[in-house]
């Protein structure tokens, strides 16, 4: 599954996951949208049971680029040569 729901006493958490290297990422648009869409169907599942509500005390949006390594191996290389050449 590309797609995984977390829960932890304090957290709910919602993550896209690139599982063949061909897929693509598909967008906040699309991300949000299954975010809020599966909130409500906790929220509601949790309302049905008498568990309580769902109180947020932080909300956080994450974005990782994985940067392909041989870009950060030129990159580590001109910085190294920048630091050198302004240090010397």
């Amino acid at each position: 599954q590309d797609k995984l729901i977390q829960l932890q006493n304090d957290r709910f958490l919602y993550n896209w996951r690139r599982m063949q290297p061909e897929e693509n990422y598909p967008r906040y648009k699309t991300i949000i949208k299954a975010f809020k869409t599966n909130l409500k169907l906790y929220r509601d599942f949790l309302n049905e049971e008498g568990l309580g509500a769902v109180k947020p005390e932080a909300c956080e949006l994450t974005y990782i680029n994985h940067i392909l390594s041989i870009f950060l191996i030129k990159l580590s290389l001109c910085l190294s040569f920048a630091m050198q050449t302004t240090f010397n």
